[in-house]
């Protein structure tokens, strides 16, 4: 059976279980069960409520529409399976990865986030939450990823619109008709919303595939794309509220942004931190884009001149004014307090008994582990070297060479170089295996990290992920650019550990990585979502199962024992058994950790799960550990 086709059929069956659930779970929600959260002396909130409540949790419309763009989008996904390289796009064609054998990714790029969001919508029905966040302080939880829900669905069709070659009038005319299906269904906010969304989607898809030429596949950069849309427009309306809400800025006698008083609770502060980071770190890097081009071309060509130093100064001068003279004042005017000081309040106790009674002790240890595990990695870990390969390559072609004169002297020297060449073939995979295996280190290293503090801290834990999202993307500028002084070694040590995925212009794996293991955790906390029931215990946990488990079992497994190939592929039958194994039993294993009781039903849930999730890591060309983490999140939220 065709890769290709085993994919597919492994999307649209997960798409089908997380919408079956999410209509099992709608039907069987009453607002009599939506647990009211709001204040009552809120006249603003009480209005959402009154106005939302009915329109988006009991309204038929809201079914009705879900089904037809449900309906819609799996025939975008099996469409797109048929679309080849010839009506493509060939000015974005060409700006996508190009390794031997790798598809463009379009099925999971049209499925993975309305996925991800009908499954928290979902496990999500039974409440309507109030709480003063980012994004829930303009929508509640539930409309807020029922706004994303819509606009994923329209991004799926707006992506194909802009991927073809030709404009196809069926394509706007289906457009058109979410975009109305919405206004009449849910308003005009959720309009606004959808359409700003789309807009801001398209700009980032054709600038991430423009910048970073051949470091994307269509499906990695839809994916990256929508998840920054996904936390860019919720911010905007919020900042936009704040904006319309006037009060003089410290010190001074004018206008400016309101200081919020309920932003002095950690939960608020630590939303918009992450924010404020993502975002920053991603703006730093288009304001400076011009400059860091600049500095990587004669560092390439090792010219060093007075404009290459100006440009060098211009870039450190641009981005620590951003840091420091637009990110922590409006940080300020948004939490309302120094983001130091209450930095300092959150991680350092004010005595000694407080260490060990409250949960500050907790996050003193987690950080204590990662400084050991940091130091441990540097001095002990030391990169691939890549003399092997090149020697391998070497070797290689000089037995290719020698082969081909003999073959022209006699058949037996023909069949000795033939023996020879396979045998050297045989040991360019034997010293590649180690390599393979040694890259997964990453991915234990991962789990040895995240799982205690993800266990004891998951607050802590979520204003972590913002910060090294945040502290990777500015690295990944610094290497691109090889921004002096650090910038070089920075591209030194990262470039040993590349791929055939990493042929592009920048290095993503290792930011996928921590995406993968970030956004199980980020997004329950970043939507405000209640822990109520078990399903989003689980879930939060679907990087750690999916990359640190299961893709790391899976490669063991195959390296070692891997005999049968699967879907024409270099993915083995015993590498996936074993990655469905170890991910069954590490699932069952956290079980009473986090308190969820075992049951046939969920040993059945939780082996669906890693089947499905593994059975597509051996078929997909996308990078796994930024897709593995998503479809378990939806797996597991049903």
């Amino acid at each position: 059976m065709k890769r290709e086709t085993v994919e597919l059929g492994l999307i649209v069956i997960s798409s089908l279980l997380v919408y079956w659930s999410h209509h099992r779970d709608e039907s069987s929600s009453s607002s009599s069960s939506i647990k009211k959260l709001f204040n009552d002396d809120d006249d603003r909130l009480k209005r959402i409520q009154d106005q939302q409540q009915q329109r988006y949790i009991d309204g038929p419309l809201s079914s009705l529409s879900e089904l037809i763009f449900f309906v819609i989008n799996i025939g975008l996904v099996i469409l797109s399976s048929y679309i080849k390289e010839p009506i493509f796009n060939h000015v974005l064609t060409k700006s996508t990865r190009t390794e031997k054998g790798l598809d463009q990714g379009l099925p999971l790029a049209l499925s993975l986030l309305p996925m991800v969001y009908t499954s928290i919508k979902s496990s999500n029905l039974g409440m309507v939450s109030s709480s003063y966040s980012i994004p829930s302080h303009i929508f509640s939880t539930i409309v807020t990823v029922q706004h994303l829900l819509l606009a994923s669905y329209l991004a799926s069709v707006t992506l194909l619109f802009v991927i073809l070659k030709k404009k196809y009038l069926h394509l706007i005319l289906i457009s058109l008709l979410i975009i109305v299906i919405d206004y009449t269904t849910f308003g005009i906010e959720a309009m606004i919303f959808v359409i700003g969304y789309n807009i801001l989607f398209i700009i980032l898809f054709k600038a991430i595939l423009n910048y970073f030429q051949t470091s994307f596949t269509f499906g990695e950069a839809s994916i990256i794309s929508q998840l920054i849309s996904s936390l860019s427009i919720p911010s905007i309306f919020y900042l936009y509220d704040q904006w319309d809400h006037v009060n003089p800025w410290p010190g001074s006698g004018g206008g400016g942004v309101k200081e919020l008083e309920f932003m002095t609770d950690n939960l608020q502060v630590i939303k918009v931190a992450i924010v404020v980071l993502i975002i920053g770190a991603i703006l730093i890097g288009i304001v400076t884009s011009r400059l860091t081009t600049f500095i990587r071309n004669n560092a390439l060509i090792q010219q060093s001149n007075t404009m290459f130093s100006l440009h060098v100064l211009l870039f450190y001068t641009i981005a620590l004014f951003m840091i420091f003279g637009v990110y922590y004042p409006l940080l300020y005017h948004l939490i309302g307090q120094n983001i130091f000081l209450w930095l300092q309040t959150y991680l350092i106790p004010e005595s000694l008994e407080m260490l060990y009674q409250s949960s500050v002790g907790n996050r003193i240890t987690v950080i204590a582990c990662w400084i050991g595990l940091l130091f441990v990695t540097i001095l002990f870990f030391s990169p691939p070297s890549s003399n092997n390969n090149n020697s391998t390559s070497i070797s290689t072609s000089t037995s290719t060479s020698t082969s081909t004169s003999k073959k022209s002297t006699s058949s037996s020297s023909s069949s000795t170089s033939t023996s020879s060449t396979t045998n050297n073939q045989q040991q360019q995979q034997q010293q590649q295996q180690p390599n393979i295996i040694l890259r997964k280190y990453f991915h234990l290293l991962a789990i040895i990290m995240f799982l205690p503090g993800i266990l004891m801290e998951r607050t802590f834990m979520s204003l972590s992920f913002g910060v090294s999202i945040s502290a990777l993307i500015l690295i990944e500028i610094l290497k691109y650019g090889r921004v002096p002084p650090m910038g070089k070694y920075i591209a030194g040590y990262m470039d040993a550990f590349l791929d055939a995925r990493d042929s592009g212009v920048i290095t993503l794996t290792h930011i996928y990585l921590l995406l993968g293991c970030s956004i199980p955790v980020v997004i329950p906390f970043y939507l405000d979502i209640s822990f109520s029931t078990t399903k989003p215990l689980l879930s939060i946990f679907s990087g750690l199962l999916t990359i640190g488990v299961g893709d790391s079992a899976a490669s063991y497994f195959g390296v070692r024992y891997g005999r049968t190939k699967m879907f024409g592929t270099s993915k083995s039958l015993q590498g996936t058994i074993g990655g469905i194994t170890c991910t069954v039993l590490a699932c069952l294993v956290l079980l009473p950790f986090i308190g969820i009781p075992f049951t046939l039903s969920t040993l059945v849930h939780i082996i669906i799960t890693s089947t499905l999730c593994c059975l597509i890591e051996a078929s997909t060309t996308q990078i796994d550990n930024l897709v593995l983490p998503l479809v378990c999140l939806s797996l597991l939220n049903i």
